[in-house]
């Protein structure tokens, strides 16, 4: 569960985001199909690479330290406020249920409700291990919904 949390698949999260929404958005107006999809899918995945890079300013900034490292069951980096997998899957999984809104395909509520398991089986992912603290998630909650 928390590999989902990095690496390349939140931003395939996203880009499909993009690809849904674009019907809905009619960003093309008129333009060739593949016009139509470009904008939306490339302005999703850049919302997740500035929610990223604002999050790692905030975690360098405030350097909160880990909870002690005895108690860890898993890997970390160094700092902890925000937790990145939480911020992380938060904003794509935010961008997958604001696609799903606007377009509102027939398994759309199923689709928010696994998305929403997603963001909060994550955030119970880095503090069950000890790598993180609750407050850490929440901030990363509040951080990918501002």
């Amino acid at each position: 569960m928390t590999a989902t949390g990095t690496g390349i698949t939140p931003y395939l999260v996203a880009l499909a985001a993009g690809l849904i929404a674009a019907p809905a958005l009619d960003a093309g107006h008129g333009r060739r199909p593949m016009a139509r999809f470009a904008l939306p899918v490339a302005a999703f995945a850049v919302w997740l690479a500035l929610g990223q890079a604002l999050r790692f300013a905030l975690l360098t900034v405030i350097a909160r330290p880990r909870p002690p490292r005895e108690d860890w069951l898993t890997h970390a980096s160094r700092w902890s406020f925000p937790s990145g997998h939480t911020t992380t899957t938060s904003m794509a999984a935010g961008l997958l249920v604001l696609a799903l809104l606007a377009r509102r395909p027939p398994a759309y509520r199923w689709c928010v409700a696994m998305a929403v398991l997603w963001v909060a089986v994550m955030g119970v992912s880095r503090v069950w291990p000890g790598v993180h603290w609750a407050s850490d998630v929440v901030g990363g909650w509040f951080l990918a919904a501002a």
